[in-house]
């Protein structure tokens, strides 16, 4: 999913769009008695529960211009899960200068899979700070595309551990409450944030657009057919001619190699804490698997929109305005359960 700098007069369009398609899309409210979650599998775990980094973090502030907001590049060292090396978080910090109230929540924005500027992390992540939330973006791997199955489950398992040390890192900020944590992710951003909410409890609501489970399914039937870029996905269509294997050996492939899928962890997640948004016309993400994986979280609160996969762009408004009323609600709602 993309997006571009928008006039003025191109925002206003938008907003009235965003107004009228809102109207039409099909809200389903958690129901009265939503499932608990399962604990995870003792595996998975273990796996996440080992010690993390504890080197600080380097922090520059980037502007001193008159927004309502601060900002600065943060740089965290991370351990690379199948390797005895670290490697290099970015994250760029969003803080309100006047924050309503003070320790303050904050989001983690989870990106999309293409490009380098992050125009609609950065809109988001300004949006909350405007409303006195502070908001970290996670930039996406700088690594080469994954060229195997086995690359593209390593991927998803590191982007665990990073965004895990990202959250120990939040916890140390003076600034913040470390009760109230929310997580944005959009498409890539939101698989990996399925993967995340199920892990790790500290998340207090997660809003998860354009999501999907059972990954070696949406690798081979997407109409993109790339989960980053080139390799083995990227270039399906050859790979199949190549190898002379058909489109469910491709499958079949991938399921022996990824492992690390929400549909097998979404059990786990709390569906009182989930928002999903989901696109009834999505083919790069299919519908269905985004439904499948609804299912599986124990039916959370979900925004069914009349878009496919890049159209959801239209939406915007509508989506920002509902994941801030989500994530006010259930912040209000943990500030009244420690509150004596």
């Amino acid at each position: 999913m993309t997006c571009s700098l928008l006039k003025r007069s191109q925002w206003a369009n938008l907003a009235l769009l965003s107004l009228l398609l809102g109207s039409g899309c099909f809200h389903y409210r958690l129901g009265p008695s939503p499932r608990p979650p399962e604990a995870l599998p003792e595996a998975v775990s273990a796996d996440y529960a080992r010690s993390r980094s504890n080197a600080p973090a380097e922090l520059q502030w980037q502007d001193k211009s008159p927004a309502k907001y601060r900002r600065a590049q943060i740089k965290l060292s991370s351990p690379v899960a199948s390797a005895m090396t670290n490697k290099t978080l970015d994250l760029e910090y969003y803080l309100p200068r006047k924050p309503s109230e003070k320790p303050m929540p904050v989001i983690i924005i989870l990106p999309i899979s293409a490009g380098d500027q992050y125009p609609l992390e950065r809109h988001f992540a300004r949006y909350f700070a405007r409303r006195g939330y502070a908001a970290v973006i996670v930039h996406r791997e700088s690594e080469r595309d994954p060229e195997t199955g086995e690359e593209i489950n390593e991927l998803l398992h590191q982007s665990i551990f990073d965004n895990l040390l990202v959250i120990d890192w939040l916890r140390t900020r003076d600034e913040l409450d470390a009760t109230r944590i929310g997580l944005l992710g959009t498409s890539m951003g939101a698989i990996k944030g399925s993967l995340l909410v199920a892990v790790d409890p500290r998340i207090n609501a997660a809003v998860l657009a354009l999501a999907g489970g059972d990954l070696p399914y949406i690798l081979s039937h997407s109409t993109e057919g790339r989960l980053r870029g080139g390799g083995i996905v990227g270039h399906r269509n050859a790979y199949l001619a190549i190898h002379h294997v058909t489109l469910e050996q491709f499958t079949d492939r991938l399921k022996e190699t990824i492992t690390c899928d929400p549909q097998s962890v979404a059990p786990s997640v709390d569906p009182n804490k989930v928002l999903l948004f989901l696109g009834a016309c999505d083919t790069i993400v299919p519908f269905r698997k985004g439904w499948e994986l609804r299912r599986a979280m124990g039916e959370p609160e979900t925004v069914v929109m009349l878009s496919g996969h890049y159209t959801t762009l239209l939406y915007l408004l509508y989506i920002r305005s509902t994941a801030f009323e989500f994530f006010r609600r259930h912040f209000d709602a943990k500030n009244r359960a420690v509150t004596p």
